[in-house]
């Protein structure tokens, strides 16, 4: 496999990845656009294994939602050059400018749309979110997620599950929850797809389940909802869950908390 180096301006700092980003994205909080000058931060999703070369400083920013994200910066000339997320394994989010690459992969999906210039439009094509789509989690832990669903792309025929990759909650009634389930399912066709998602207790006791009628292969990955799931009060967790319609449930499943509890 090729490797890719991104560097600093002056190339104290530079980091070596295996093949190509499996995903590149932009933010465009406010926070991203003081940290690079610019209207938006471009990210290239890299997975595992890395290797760093020279010496790096850390700033840790704490996100709207709770995320800890750490950037490395060259302490000579300043730049940002890759960051890491508490809790997210498996890859490493990359500066896209610091490849000095005018052939890397298009951007693939935007962050906090809410915060964009409106003079800089998007690309046709690119799925755009007005904030942060994942719970407690920055632009590098979606990345993560749709690398997921990006290298499993690439062999279609051998995923055998979908995967829930983002899950949001609010209480409707007493002891009564709604769900909006984010699924990505990029194998869909006509003939086999994701058919549905259920919520569960961590014991596996099943509270609610959603039926999916229809392929979405059109659109990876998709939110559907599932209205007034009733809950006991002892519950404080739930797992959510997606199902093939040939293989039955499995793949990533997310557990979320319930509010209030």
């Amino acid at each position: 496999m090729s490797s890719r180096t991104a560097s600093c301006c002056c190339g104290q700092l530079r980091i070596e990845v295996q093949g190509g980003p499996h995903t590149v994205g932009i933010c465009r909080c406010l926070a991203c656009q003081r940290r690079t000058g610019s209207v938006f931060a471009a990210l290239a999703g890299c997975a595992v294994p890395y290797r760093v070369y020279g010496t790096a400083t850390e700033h840790v920013r704490t996100g709207d939602r709770g995320a800890r994200s750490g950037f490395r910066f060259c302490p000579v000339c300043g730049m940002t050059v890759f960051h890491g997320e508490e809790g997210v394994e498996g890859g490493v989010g990359v500066a896209a400018g610091a490849f000095a690459d005018p052939g890397l992969p298009a951007p693939r999906v935007s962050v906090y749309g809410c915060r964009r210039h409106p003079r800089v439009d998007l690309p046709p094509g690119m799925q755009a979110f007005e904030a942060d789509p994942v719970r407690r989690r920055t632009l590098l832990a979606f990345a993560a997620a749709v690398v997921t669903a990006s290298v499993r792309a690439q062999g279609r025929s051998d995923q055998r599950f979908p995967d829930v990759i983002d899950v949001k909650v609010r209480a409707s009634a007493p002891n009564t929850f709604d769900f909006d389930v984010t699924v990505s399912s990029p194998y869909d066709t006509p003939s086999r797809y994701a058919d549905g998602f259920r919520v569960s207790t961590p014991a596996g006791e099943v509270l609610g389940e959603r039926k999916l009628l229809h392929d979405h292969q059109d659109e990876q990955p998709f939110t559907r909802d599932l209205h007034s799931v009733r809950i006991a009060p002892s519950v404080k967790a739930v797992l959510v869950q997606a199902r093939d319609q040939k293989h039955g449930y499995g793949g990533r499943s997310v557990q979320v908390r319930l509010p209030g509890r």
